[in-house]
């Protein structure tokens, strides 16, 4: 099923409903933040909790405005290839927390901009998976210019160019188990 929010009312409605249960949301605008916005699905998926998709009824470029996305449950971005979501230079752009499972299908990750991981920064007892997506013009201060990240990832058949970082891992730096494979199999 596919669900529209118009509001944070609309979802304690059903926070008591749907708690375990798959949601679909769809992206309708983009902004950064308000009604249709990506912020707004993550901020819906992590409060509902269970195995959530987020897909894309816009393309174009997501500015964020508003600092980096939190994601704090099992969650799955669709990008179609036609949606780049930017840091705009100012903020990283996903941040997970502990115990989240990020899936990206398609979606190009740029300008993020931060201490750690400016497209993902995600700590030990997360996952990350990363399918057909770009990620590029990242930067971190310290660590993983497009990837920082103490838990599991996998990149699969990704771009990751021009991205950035002074210590260690300028694509990609990675503490814990890492699987890189491009389209044909495992690199």
């Amino acid at each position: 099923m596919t669900r529209r929010w118009n509001s944070l009312p609309a979802l304690l409605a059903l926070c008591t409903t749907s708690a375990a249960h798959a949601n679909n949301f769809t992206v309708s605008t983009l902004a950064d933040s308000g009604s249709g916005s990506l912020r707004e699905a993550i901020t819906l998926s992590n409060a509902l909790g269970g195995s959530n998709t987020i897909g894309f009824a816009v393309s174009g470029a997501i500015g964020l405005t508003s600092g980096a996305l939190p994601v704090g449950s099992t969650l799955t971005i669709n990008g179609g290839g036609a949606v780049t979501v930017s840091g705009s230079n100012l903020s990283g752009v996903f941040a997970l927390n502990s115990g989240a499972a990020l899936t990206v299908n398609g979606l190009t990750v740029a300008n993020g901009s931060t201490a750690q991981g400016g497209g993902f920064n995600a700590p030990a007892a997360s996952s990350l998976t990363l399918n057909n997506c770009v990620l590029t013009n990242n930067n971190a201060s310290s660590n993983g210019g497009a990837i920082f990240s103490r838990g599991t990832v996998v990149v699969n058949g990704c771009t990751v160019s021009n991205n950035s970082a002074p210590n260690s891992g300028g694509g990609i730096y990675v503490e814990g188990p890492l699987t890189v494979s491009d389209r044909a199999g495992a690199v």
